[in-house]
Order: C-alpha cells, then sequence, then structure tokens
C-alpha cells in the first residue's frame, strides 16, 4: 500500500462511546448507573473487531448498538419510547440510520453475537 500511496484509515467506535454515556448521564434521568454498561460494551466492542463491521458501518452506529446492547444485558430499558423521553439516542438513531432505524442497530448486534 505504500507503494500505490494509499492510506486506508479505520475510526474506531471508542470516542463515540464515551460521548453518548456523556449524554445518557446529563440528559436521560431514567437510566441509571451508566458506568455499569462499560464490561458489557467493552466485550462487545472487542467482539466488533473480529468482524469486518468497522468497514461497514461507522463508528457512531457502532457505539450506539453498544450501548443498547450493554443496556439490554443489565436488564435495562433503552428502547425507543425511553429514548423520546430523553430527546437524545432516538434522534441519533434517526439522524444515522435513516429510515432503518432500529432494524439496522438490533442487525449489527445480532451479527456480532453470531
Amino acid at each position: 500500500m505504500q507503494e500505490l500511496q494509499f492510506h486506508l484509515t479505520v475510526h474506531n467506535p471508542f470516542r463515540a462511546v464515551e460521548g453518548f454515556l456523556i449524554d445518557i448521564k446529563t440528559r436521560c434521568d431514567s437510566v441509571h448507573s451508566v458506568d455499569s454498561f462499560r464490561p458489557e460494551i467493552e466485550s462487545f466492542l472487542d467482539s466488533v473487531f473480529l468482524t469486518e463491521a468497522c468497514m461497514i458501518y461507522a463508528p457512531s452506529q457502532i457505539a450506539l448498538a453498544a450501548i443498547i446492547h450493554a443496556a439490554s444485558r443489565q436488564k435495562q430499558n433503552l428502547d425507543r419510547k425511553v429514548l423520546v423521553t430523553c430527546l437524545l439516542l432516538s434522534y441519533v438513531t434517526e439522524s444515522l440510520f435513516g429510515e432503518q432505524g432500529e432494524e439496522a442497530i438490533l442487525h449489527i448486534i445480532t451479527c456480532v453475537r453470531n
């Protein structure tokens, strides 16, 4: 690749995860102990890096899927209704995924789990 003068850059989702966690802490009163999501998020991201998901999905999409996955494993409700009341992730989900919305997030989670 050096001889072709080609540069390949893969961005990781860690910064996006931190941003989402800060937003959830400050804007979502119904979600408790957000820091307890971290082990599940890290496990999810470790699994993601073993796939080609980083080449297919934006880091923010992977980060959002990791947070929703971690919340579901912690038995916390981060579904669309909760997110709409927070005015946070529903906007982000619709902005990032468009009409696909929740289906795309569930698809990412399912691919990583398998």
